[in-house]
């Protein structure tokens, strides 16, 4: 990841990584994003994530983006929040813990963590239509 130096903003959504990724582990993953010293905005939203896996700190990490993907509880994602000192901004919108509205821990972190300001996103969604298309008509 020496080439990607400079990179701030990293847009990764919608490329199918998965916990359980059977030819790469998703900490070897994260892992080599962290060796990115400037990167400042990261998204991995849209993709079937179950956990934030990184073993290494983000050292300028602002704004991660984990929408949509597959975390069942909170406190898989509270060690981004805890590790990553920069970390202002999480979108955790559509995970399952977030459409049921259990996130009282991340909030209570964030709250604690950021009295200078921080914001902890979880959008209001339709569940289950959000996974969904539009719907088309023939006539």
């Amino acid at each position: 990841m020496s080439c990607l130096r400079q990179l701030e903003e990293f847009n990764l959504a919608s490329n199918e990584f998965s916990s359980s990724q059977i030819l790469v582990e998703a900490s070897v993953i994260f892992d080599a994003l962290a060796t990115i010293p400037k990167l400042k905005k990261l998204n991995l939203s849209r993709n079937r994530l179950e956990a934030w896996h990184a073993t290494r700190k983000f050292p300028m990490l602002k704004e991660l983006y984990f929408a949509f993907n597959l975390v069942q509880n909170e406190s898989q994602l509270i060690p981004a929040v805890t590790t990553n000192k920069s970390l202002t901004y999480l979108v955790i919108t559509g995970n399952p813990f977030a459409v049921n509205q259990q996130h009282n821990a991340l909030e209570v972190l964030f709250a604690e963590k950021y009295s200078r300001g921080g914001e902890l996103v979880n959008e209001a969604i339709n569940p289950p239509n959000y996974l969904r298309g539009a719907k088309t008509t023939t006539h």
